[in-house]
């Protein structure tokens, strides 16, 4: 549920800007229906948010608010500057109500009070419950527990629960508590669903009939139950709500258990069972055991730190260890390493979180672009529980929302082009994950028209990008799209077109050791599939030397190793070696580093891939696989690319961990890569 009222505090900030903005302009063309409908419409939508996600003071100051521009929308009053100064005022108030301390700020809440005043004093009337909100003079007196829990298809036929809601919050003062447990995980939520139920206790004058006349027209498509508590006022007593708190672990109350507290706390005090009371304090207290908390990043982080530097030190143990050559200390070492691998893995897991975090925002996105393209969309998942670095996962998101956004404009044909094809009317678009080795695979694939190989070929020889001779595969094609500033697009929409995109989308995958594929298939579809690292604080390397210094390269982004003859890599042309029949371009790193120093006769000759294809970078020597753990570069490196962190050995040194992509992107201009 936090993830939801998250969501709706960012959808709440935009809605709130939208009013200011609406209101702006109202105010020189204040007979403007369309303008007046929108304001009306904004309240609304932060009155049913609020009320859905627990945010009590904005649904009751917007219903309040929303009353105003109701009776101006059905011509009983006129919007009036002093109309206008109140509802600035009131979008000022809103902002201050979306933060953690609202209910809390003692500003916030006399605001609050005052600005509820002001409006019922324009609108000259007021409902009962209003009155007793701000005076607080007039009592109820009588308790009831009421249950509503509509059925999850009860949106079907138009009904909107939160009006009903809103009716129970006329009828007296009310404690109202919200039930999620039944929300399904994001890749099952279906969003014409109503998963979530509500309860209350009631303080009113009213008699039970009127309060299930509320509910008359839903009595078929809800659960309802309503009972009577007690001949008096319960939430006016503060024990009462103490016990009814600790009743609260966000599941159904146990109706009889309220009533017997109810009854016990009403009778005098030398009727009362006093260690009766105490037994059920005990035995909520039990039951609403905390079994989750919630961290901020920063403390995870700080962990992290702390479990790497764990890690640095048990490596300087174990080569302390093996000098020594003491039984106990190699006994109470090999404990710690074994401990401090639990600890690390459970540290690794604290940082990964499912993918399914972030498929809402798809959802939207798919949903609200299809509307304005007019196209029929389905959106599918699989393996969305699928666990990734939150870091990784943040960075990741803008470029799977650019991948769809070009499926959906660009990929998935409309409903008569796809029919006039043989295809079905909707449209598919799949999103599947899964873990690869330490690796994790995001694929988002459409059945629409594919990329015409044909059009990107033009396209690049227009743009001068390739020359008007040239003759390329369909792979070598495909890689095209990934030129900054190129785009197939015959006009510019609001979506996509401007040929900015997919060279930055590759830029981010290069950043975090990661990569990009495309497949395509005209009439068929596209696929195109993010390659990334599990994790970015743990990196797989294979620990090399040049010139005494160490480097580590990620094992993912090595093909294969040759030891080779100095002599004969030094007489190729255009540092170009024949490797086993294959031509493979290479550097070397000694003089393109400016590093100091001789190349013996054997070197280390490891071949990475870049993009789908082989380089070779020239090393001393190889020393052996090690697990880096990385650690931040400070200034001294802050300008080096090529170097993506550094890693602290067990001796005390320090190894520097090489970004393969971006050292041969650096050279690139001057070497010609030769395609496998």
């Amino acid at each position: 549920m936090d993830e939801f009222r998250k969501k709706f505090i960012e959808e709440a900030t935009d809605l709130i800007n939208a009013l200011e903005s609406a209101v702006l302009v109202l105010e020189g063309n204040s007979q403007n229906e369309e303008l007046i409908n929108e304001v009306f419409r904004i309240m609304h939508s932060l009155k049913g948010g609020g009320a859905m996600f627990g945010f009590v003071m904005i649904s009751d100051f917007t219903h309040n608010l929303e009353n105003i521009y109701d009776e101006i929308r059905n011509g009983k009053k006129k919007i009036t500057k002093e109309l206008l100064d109140i509802t600035f005022n009131s979008v000022d108030h809103l902002r201050s109500l979306i933060k953690p301390d609202a209910e809390t700020n003692s500003d916030t809440l006399q605001k609050q009070k005052s600005l509820i005043a002001e409006i019922v004093s324009y609108i000259g009337g007021v409902q009962k419950s209003v009155v007793e909100n701000i005076t607080n003079k007039e009592t109820a007196n009588s308790s009831y527990y009421i249950l509503f829990k509509p059925h999850v298809d009860i949106f079907d036929n138009g009904t909107n629960p939160l009006f009903l809601i809103d009716d129970v919050f006329e009828l007296g003062e009310v404690k109202r508590f919200i039930r999620t447990q039944d929300i399904p995980e994001l890749g099952r939520f279906e969003y014409d669903k109503c998963y979530v139920y509500w309860e209350f206790i009631l303080q009113t004058e009213e008699d039970i009939s009127e309060i299930t006349d509320v509910f008359m027209f839903v009595e078929d498509d809800c659960e309802l139950e309503v009972v009577k508590l007690y001949d008096g006022e319960l939430l006016s007593n503060d024990k009462f709500l103490t016990l009814l708190e600790s009743l609260d672990n966000n599941s159904r109350f146990d109706v009889e258990e309220i009533k017997t507290i109810a009854s016990d706390l009403s009778a005098k005090p030398q009727e009362r069972d006093v260690q009766a009371v105490k037994n059920k304090i005990n035995k909520f207290s039990k039951e609403s055991e905390i079994t989750s908390i919630r961290i901020a990043t920063e403390k995870i982080d700080t962990y992290m730190n702390l479990v790497s530097e764990l890690v640095t030190s048990l490596a300087g143990l174990k080569l302390l260890t093996e000098k020594i050559k003491d039984e106990s200390l190699t006994q109470i070492t090999e404990n710690i390493e074994n401990i401090t691998e639990q600890i690390r893995d459970n540290a690794l897991s604290i940082t990964l979180i499912p993918i399914e975090n972030t498929v809402i925002r798809f959802r939207r996105l798919i949903r609200d672009l299809s509307a304005d393209f007019n196209k029929n969309i389905e959106f599918t998942t699989e393996g969305t529980e699928t666990t990734i670095d939150k870091t990784l996962l943040q960075i990741i998101t803008d470029p799977l929302m650019h991948i769809i956004r070009n499926s959906i404009d660009h990929g998935i044909e409309s409903v008569e082009e796809r029919i006039k094809n043989g295809k079905s009317a909707k449209g598919q678009i799949k999103l599947r994950a899964y873990h690869s080795g330490s690796n994790v695979h995001i694929e988002v694939e459409d059945d629409g028209k594919g990329l015409d190989i044909n059009k990107i070929i033009t396209k690049a020889k227009e743009k001068d990008l390739i020359s008007k001779e040239a003759v390329l595969s369909k792979e070598d094609a495909v890689k095209l799209i990934f030129q900054p500033g190129f785009s197939t697009a015959d006009h510019v929409t609001g979506v996509s077109g401007r040929g900015v995109g997919m060279d930055v989308l590759r830029r981010k995958m290069f950043d975090v050791r990661g990569d990009i594929f495309v497949d395509t298939e005209i009439n068929k579809g596209t696929k195109i599939t993010l390659k990334v690292p599990l994790t970015l604080s743990i990196v797989d390397g294979l620990l090399v030397t040049l010139s005494n210094k160490l480097y580590i390269i990620p094992l993912t982004s090595i093909a294969r190793i040759k030891e080779l003859k100095y002599e004969f890599l030094k007489n190729t042309k255009r540092n170009i070696a024949e490797i086993d029949g294959s031509q493979i371009p290479f550097y070397f790193l000694r003089e393109e580093l400016d590093i100091d120093g001789d190349y013996e006769d054997e070197v280390k000759f490891i071949m990475v891939k870049y993009q789908s294809n082989y380089v070779g970078l020239v090393f001393d020597a190889i020393i052996g696989e090690y697990q880096a753990v990385l650690k931040p570069l400070g200034k001294l490196y802050k300008k080096h690319e090529i170097i993506s962190g550094a890693s602290i050995l067990g001796d005390g040194t320090v190894a520097l961990v090489l970004d393969t992509n971006k050292l041969i992107q650096r050279f690139s201009d001057e070497i010609t890569i030769v395609n496998n």
